[in-house]
């Protein structure tokens, strides 16, 4: 069995384009939402709100963890957030119009957001610490143990 060379867990991906595969998976939640409520199954007012959400989340997650491959790690973080950002708004946006509901009117929501954003921030965190560590780890020179003086009874 062979790898493919397009897809690798050690390649690094834009934020961009992240935010982007993330945004054309909110939107085809809410295009499957609407064509179930066509077909006559009764479709919550509010999902458009949790594809919208679900598409924040699955940046969130797989932006961290992609950001550990990036070669520049404040260049990394500047083009994530505003992702990020962007993300939010373009698919708070969608959600506003597949709904007709205001974040406001969608019920807890609004606090789902906040929850995602500050759970990106605490995430993107986590991942530079690490990254910091395991450089810091593979920049020592481990040359010689430390010398313990063994009491021998």
């Amino acid at each position: 069995m062979t790898k493919s060379p397009d897809f690798s867990l050690g390649k690094h991906y834009s934020p961009f384009l992240q935010a982007g595969v993330a945004l054309g998976v909110g939107f085809i939640l809410m295009i499957f939402g609407v064509m179930l409520k066509g077909a006559g199954i009764e479709m919550s007012p509010k999902f458009p709100w949790m594809a919208a959400g679900s598409a924040i989340m699955l940046f969130a997650i797989f932006n961290s963890i992609f950001s550990l491959f990036a070669q520049d790690p404040i260049k990394n973080w500047g083009q994530s957030f505003a992702s990020f950002i962007g993300l939010m708004v373009i698919a708070s946006l969608l959600a506003w119009a597949f709904s007709g509901l205001a974040i406001q009117d969608a019920g807890s929501f609004s606090w789902i957001f906040v929850v995602l954003a500050i759970g990106y921030l605490i995430f993107m965190s986590m991942v530079n610490v690490m990254k910091k560590i395991v450089e810091f780890a593979m920049r020592e020179e481990w040359q010689h143990p430390r010398i313990r003086n063994k009491k021998r009874r």
